[in-house]
C-alpha cells in the first residue's frame, strides 16, 4: 500500500526514518542525555532545549508521585499546543499512569462524559481553562488539578485564526481590555473577539480567559486555521492615476431589471449576488467607483446583500493608452478572478485570508477594453482591491547591483547587465571599486516559468560565500557554505507565468565564485 499521505510532504522532508528499539518515554530520556543543549521546542520565539524539557518533566514525575499517583492510574491532560504539554505527558509517563488526553474544544458537556468514563483523578491544564473544569468538577472522580500558565504578552490581533495571518493590532496581557467574543474558527482555538475600541480580528484562544464556554459560539465557515504559502506576494500600491473624480456607488432602481446599465468608462457596473457563486439573478445593480476599493470587514456591502456568502461581479471600459503587457493585482478575501477581453487572466477562486494575487497579459492593443472582476466572500473578513500596472514582463538578462561591502548597503559602486550567473573571480576583483573580499552582489531578473509545478533553486559557491534566494521576494534559503559547494531552496506548487528571482551574493574571504541555476522536479 502506498503511504499516500507522503503526499502532502514538503520538498525536502525525508520519506523514511530508521526504526528505533524502546517505549517513548525511553527515546524522550535519550535525546536528553545525548543532546541536552539541542533545541527540542521553539514557542512564540522561546527556544526549549531537551535538558530544559528532562528538568520539567522530572519535576512533573515527582508532583504526581507526590500527589499518590501510582501505576495504572489515569491522569488527565487538557492542554492546547503549548510547551507544557511535553513535560506533562513524559511526566505521566515517569510515575507509570496512563495519559488521558482531552481537547481543550470539547464542551462542559463532552469533557465531563471524558473524564468520568476514564477515572481520572488527577488533571493538568490551563489556567484559562480551569473555570470550564470548576463547572463539572462534582460529577468527575478528579482529585487534583495542576494548573499550566502560557505568558505570552503581548497579544496578536490577527486577521485570521492562525499566526500566518497579518497582525492588526498589539493587545495587552495578562489584565488587559476586555474582548468579547463573536465566534470561532471550526477545528480550532482562535476566536474572533472585538476590542473596546471596535476592532474586529483573532485572537489565540488559550491566552485569554472566557467567562462562559467558547465552544457554544458560532462557527466561522470557510476560514481555514493556517493558510497556505501564497505562490504571488504583495505588491506595492499602484501610484495615484491623473483619472477623473470618483462617483460614490449609486444604487440602480432595480436590481432584477434586465437591462443594465451600460458599460463606462466612468464607474464599475457592480452586480451583488447573495450566494458565493453568481447565481441567479443579482439582489442588487449599482454603479462603484473608478478605484475598485472595499473593505468591509464584518459587515455587509448593502442592506440587501448578506454579510457572508455573498458575490459580485463588477465590469468597466478601460482605456489602456500605451499597448504593451500588462501587470494585474487583486488583494482579495477571499477569491477574484480577472477578465481582459473575457480573456481569463487571473484566476484565484479559494478560501484564504487577504493575499495579493497578479495575472499577466502580453501586448494589450490601445484603446479600450472591457475588464470583469468577479469576486466571492465565504464569511469572516471581505476585502477587495484590484489595480494593474504596464511593464516589460520579461527580462533577457540578470540586473546585478555590486556593493562594496559585505551586507548589500547602498549605494551600490557598480550596477550592470549579466548574461547569466556563473562567475569564478578566485582571489581577484569582480569589477572595478571592488576588493577581493568583503563584497556582495544583488541580481534581479523576472522569468516567465511556462510550466507550474515544484521547482528546486540552487547556486554552487566557494568556500565562506553566502547566498540568499527570493522567488517573488519569498525568501526560500539564506545559507552560508563555510566549506563551499551547494546552497538549495525549494518552492512548491509554484503557478505558472512570470516571476522574479533574485539572488544576493556575499564573499567574505578565499576564493570568490557562484553559479545560479533552477530546475523543474
Amino acid at each position: 500500500m502506498k503511504p499516500i499521505w507522503q503526499d502532502h510532504y514538503e520538498l525536502g522532508v525525508p520519506r523514511d526514518f530508521t526504526d528505533t528499539e524502546g517505549t517513548l518515554n525511553s527515546m524522550f530520556s535519550e535525546a536528553v542525555e545525548h543532546h541536552p543543549e539541542a533545541r527540542s521546542v521553539i514557542y512564540f520565539g522561546r527556544s526549549f532545549s531537551f535538558a530544559e524539557m528532562g528538568d520539567m518533566t522530572r519535576r512533573m514525575t515527582a508532583t504526581l508521585r507526590d500527589l499518590g499517583v501510582r501505576k495504572g492510574d489515569r491522569v488527565a491532560i487538557i492542554l492546547a499546543n503549548v510547551p507544557q504539554y511535553i513535560p506533562a505527558h513524559y511526566g505521566v509517563l515517569g510515575a507509570g499512569a496512563t495519559v488521558v488526553p482531552n481537547n481543550p474544544l470539547y464542551t462542559d458537556k463532552e469533557l465531563q462524559v471524558q473524564l468520568k468514563d476514564s477515572g481520572a483523578t488527577v488533571v493538568i491544564t490551563l489556567d484559562l481553562l480551569v473555570p470550564k473544569l470548576v463547572r463539572i468538577w462534582e460529577n468527575t472522580d478528579l482529585r487534583h488539578c495542576i494548573v499550566c500558565r502560557v505568558n505570552v504578552a503581548p497579544l496578536d490581533l490577527r486577521e485570521g485564526p492562525g499566526d500566518d495571518y497579518n497582525r492588526i493590532n498589539v493587545l495587552p496581557l495578562p489584565d488587559g481590555a476586555p474582548l468579547s467574543a463573536i465566534k470561532r474558527a471550526a477545528h480550532s482555538v482562535w476566536l474572533l473577539v472585538e476590542t473596546e475600541q471596535r476592532q474586529v480580528g483573532w485572537v489565540y484562544g488559550p491566552c485569554v480567559a472566557c467567562q462562559n464556554d467558547p465552544t457554544t459560539l458560532p462557527t466561522v465557515v470557510g476560514l481555514a486555521s493556517a493558510p497556505t504559502r501564497p505562490t504571488s506576494i504583495p505588491a506595492p500600491a499602484p501610484p495615484a492615476s491623473p483619472e477623473q473624480p470618483q462617483p460614490e456607488p449609486t444604487a440602480l432602481p432595480s436590481a432584477t431589471d434586465p437591462a443594465l446599465p451600460p458599460l463606462s468608462q466612468d464607474y464599475w457596473r457592480g452586480e451583488y449576488f447573495n450566494n458565493a457563486s453568481l447565481e441567479g439573478e443579482p439582489v442588487l445593480v449599482r454603479l462603484d467607483p473608478v478605484n475598485l476599493e472595499f473593505n468591509w470587514i464584518l459587515d455587509s456591502p448593502a442592506p440587501n446583500v448578506p454579510a457572508d456568502n455573498f458575490s459580485v461581479r463588477w465590469t468597466r471600459l478601460v482605456d489602456f493608452l500605451d499597448g504593451g503587457d500588462y501587470r494585474f493585482y487583486a488583494e482579495a478575501d477571499d477569491g477574484v478572478k480577472i477578465y481582459v477581453d473575457g480573456q481569463l487572466v487571473l484566476n484565484n477562486w479559494n478560501l484564504f485570508a487577504p493575499i495579493t494575487y497578479q495575472g499577466d497579459l502580453h501586448n494589450v492593443s490601445p484603446g479600450l477594453h472591457p475588464v470583469t472582476v468577479e469576486y466571492f466572500e465565504s464569511g469572516g473578513h471581505a476585502r477587495i482591491k484590484v489595480w494593474a500596472d504596464r511593464r516589460h514582463l520579461e527580462d533577457d538578462k540578470w540586473v546585478g547591483q555590486y556593493y562594496a561591502n559585505p551586507d548589500w548597503q547602498e549605494p551600490a559602486v557598480l550596477t550592470r547587465q549579466d548574461e547569466t550567473i556563473d562567475f569564478d573571480w578566485g582571489d581577484g576583483s569582480p569589477a572595478p571599486g571592488l576588493g577581493h573580499s568583503d563584497f556582495s552582489i544583488r541580481w534581479r531578473r523576472t522569468i516567465h516559468f511556462t510550466d507550474g509545478g515544484n521547482y528546486r533553486f540552487f547556486a554552487e559557491v566557494a568556500k565562506r560565500d553566502r547566498v540568499r534566494i527570493f522567488l517573488d521576494d519569498w525568501l526560500l534559503v539564506d545559507k552560508s557554505k563555510d566549506g563551499g559547494g551547494t546552497v538549495e531552496g525549494y518552492f512548491s506548487e509554484l503557478g505558472p507565468g512570470y516571476h522574479t528571482v533574485t539572488v544576493e551574493y556575499l564573499d567574505e574571504s578565499g576564493g570568490a565564485s557562484i553559479k545560479f541555476d533552477w530546475e523543474r522536479l
